[in-house]
């Protein structure tokens, strides 16, 4: 478990979570942005509850691993789509091109049209 601190806010979660968010965070900062992510936390009963984050390029993630007495909160989608957000910002996919208008296309008005006119 580890306990993370953004933006004022402290929150505790899994190891993984953790470390998929200092990525997040890291490659955000290389390429600029910002990504809204959902994380599972751990509230002072034990209980699990989700956290909405908006992650720009401008703060700071602290990550403290902790010895708690409760089991480690995994949540193995989460790592993935932290992952997968971490991965579009550093390769963003080629955009295809705008397709073009239909080659052969005439307007019987302006077949004699030059710039000379």
């Amino acid at each position: 478990m580890k306990q993370v601190t953004y933006a004022g806010a402290t929150f505790v979660t899994g190891t993984d979570i953790a470390d998929a968010l200092i990525v997040l965070a890291t490659t955000l900062g290389r390429h600029g942005g910002s990504v809204a992510v959902r994380v599972p936390t751990v509230d002072a009963d034990n209980g699990v509850r989700s956290l909405d984050i908006v992650f720009g390029s401008t703060n700071g993630l602290i990550a403290v691993e902790l010895f708690p007495t409760f089991d480690e909160l995994v949540d193995i989608e989460c790592v993935a789509t932290l992952g997968e957000r971490s991965r579009q910002i550093s390769d963003p996919r080629v955009i295809p091109p705008i397709e073009q208008p239909p080659t052969g296309w005439a307007d019987p008005d302006l077949d004699d049209w030059s710039e000379d006119r």
